[in-house]
């Protein structure tokens, strides 16, 4: 992914777990936000946009945000259906 995302301008990252669910996320093979900050800090994208917060999670968005924020090491966009990124 890294390799494939290089430079990109946006990234959209699935991030359907937090770090202290790591082990789910291992498990049914998804990402948490953690993994997409650090994948987008590694990749040099411009930005990052966070999707794929399943029901159960999105109460925690702040949570997700300031993750993949602190491992990417800049403000990320959590995005949503219909939503337009303008940069």
């Amino acid at each position: 992914m890294i390799e494939l995302a290089h430079d990109a301008d946006l990234l959209i990252h699935e991030a359907t777990f937090l770090q202290d669910q790591l082990s789910i996320a291992q498990l049914t093979l998804h990402s948490t936000a953690e993994m997409a900050g650090r994948g987008a800090r590694e990749a040099h994208a411009k930005q990052l946009a966070l999707f794929h917060i399943p029901p159960p999670n999105e109460h925690r968005e702040q949570e997700f945000r300031s993750d993949a924020t602190k491992a990417y090491g800049k403000e990320v966009i959590i995005g949503t259906d219909l939503a337009t990124i303008e940069f």
